[in-house]
């Protein structure tokens, strides 16, 4: 016999607030790590419901939430926070699957991934630093894992819009972060700061490399230019431009060429195909004036023909080099930089930049390790993102929501030519997104193609709704 549903909404609160008073003692008790272990006692029984009924808010939503701040949520033994929240996320879809006895076919994407990670473990046999390889090779193997139960799991219009709004607040959260850090540091790093003339993120032993920390708010800042043309409310604009601006504004101090170069670029995509232009010239305005704040962006800029983009150029020249001599086979997952130190001292360099370097750019670095097949499957992987996209059709409820996805993955794939991503989950969180609305659109066919309704009278198109936070997901 099921529990009537008043019943369940009556008695949860109040088991709540009878768990809480419980556990007072430990929540007062002063110590923190009591503290947080009854939080976590109190949080359970509704982070379990969740997890069980609604699996793309909690976990898999804070943990893309999270994203930003994945380098600094360091666990002692498990890796990062947003590591054990993917691992629970996966479970919590597979779950989800197998209650509701449905699962959607697979797309062509996981089969490139599949082969990739075929071949990347066959050249573990010859990697010279087969422990890197190993490291490098587990990591995609959880990430492709994760990519994999999200492509094949039923998704709801409604979970997709508050995961959108999820990734846009955790952007949000994160660029506040990144101001408050950039004026509150320690002496020594305040000075290694000036220095530089940019953000450093560092938090005890952890740290962000601010490439990409700016990298990671590329599509919380896709989401919310597709918000600002679709929402109706001046309130929802105002709210949603300050949010944007916070994100440009956190990418300024970080002075991070590549994401403002992808950020420009994203605006001007989205100008070319949306018809609220003006808008978008407006947050264009807005992002030069920000960049008045903090001249050292300026500065770089200026100095990256001298520098060759801070030895990027002359990176480039030495994994060139290593190319001859590893085009086939390439030298083995987790290697470049043992292929970079043996071709480094017969390359002129304009700019040193010494030993043992990372590749800073996707195709490099996987035609070196990889060879001409790792090199042919990494451009194919990355362009049957764009390809899965057209499943959903313009003028569709959908094809706003494709708009934020193409617009970062423009974004992510420039950035792509200028530091070295594959292995970071802000990516892969894209990926993820690209194949929730290829299931969205194969579960609910409808709102893939073209559909006009009736408000209030008058003919309008039903993409906004997907942005107004009190539609039920029923109502498409």
């Amino acid at each position: 016999m099921k529990m009537p549903r008043t019943f369940l909404r009556s008695a949860l609160p109040v088991a709540a607030c009878v768990l809480a008073v419980l556990l007072t003692p430990l929540l007062i008790s002063g110590s923190q790590t009591k503290a947080v272990f009854a939080l976590a006692i109190l949080a359970a029984p509704l982070a379990i419901i969740l997890a069980l009924t609604r699996p793309m808010l909690f976990p898999y939503g804070l943990y893309a939430f999270l994203i930003p701040f994945d380098n600094l949520l360091t666990l002692s033994t498990f890796g990062t926070a947003t590591r054990l929240l993917g691992l629970l996320a996966g479970v919590a879809l597979m779950i989800w699957a197998v209650r509701r006895r449905h699962a959607i076919a697979p797309p062509a994407s996981l089969m490139l991934w599949a082969a990739l990670l075929a071949w990347m473990a066959l050249t573990l046999i010859w990697t010279p630093d087969f422990a890197n390889g190993i490291r490098v090779f587990g990591t995609m193997v959880q990430i492709v894992l994760l990519y994999a139960v999200i492509s094949i799991t039923p998704i709801e219009v409604r979970d997709v819009r508050t995961l959108i709004w999820m990734i846009a607040a955790g952007g949000f959260a994160a660029a506040i972060f990144g101001f408050y850090v950039f004026h509150h540091q320690t002496p020594v790093q305040q000075e290694l700061q000036q220095e530089l003339g940019r953000l450093q993120i560092q938090i005890g032993e952890s740290s962000i490399d601010v490439n990409h920390f700016s990298n990671a708010l590329l599509l919380p800042i896709a989401a919310l230019l597709v918000a600002i043309l679709n929402a109706r409310r001046f309130l929802a604009k105002f709210v949603c431009f300050v949010a944007l601006a916070t994100m440009i504004g956190a990418i300024y101090v970080s002075a991070s060429r590549e994401a403002l170069i992808a950020t420009g670029v994203m605006i001007a995509y989205l100008a070319i195909v949306s018809r609220k232009r003006l808008q978008l010239v407006v947050a264009l305005a807005m992002a030069g004036f920000l960049s008045l704040l903090n001249p050292a962006v300026w500065q770089r800029f200026a100095e990256a023909s001298a520098t060759g983009g801070a030895g990027r150029t002359s990176i480039w020249a030495v994994g060139i080099a290593a190319l001859k001599h590893h085009w086939l086979l390439g030298s083995g997952v987790g290697s470049f930089s043992n292929a970079y130190d043996e071709a480094y001292i017969g390359v002129f360099q304009h700019y040193p930049v010494g030993w043992s370097r990372n590749p800073h750019n996707l195709l490099l670095h996987s035609s070196v390790e990889l060879g001409i097949l790792g090199f042919a499957l990494t451009i194919a992987v990355w362009l049957v993102q764009f390809r899965m996209l057209r499943i959903i059709q313009k003028d569709s409820a959908l094809y706003d929501l494709r708009l934020v996805a193409t617009a970062a993955l423009i974004g992510l794939a420039l950035c792509a030519m200028f530091i070295d991503l594959f292995t970071y989950k802000y990516v892969w969180l894209l990926f993820a997104l690209i194949a929730q609305l290829r299931v969205l659109a194969l579960v609910y066919p409808q709102l893939a193609r073209p559909a006009v309704r009736r408000i209030n009278g008058d003919e309008d198109s039903i993409t906004d709704d997907l942005w107004a936070p009190g539609v039920p997901s029923h109502a498409y």
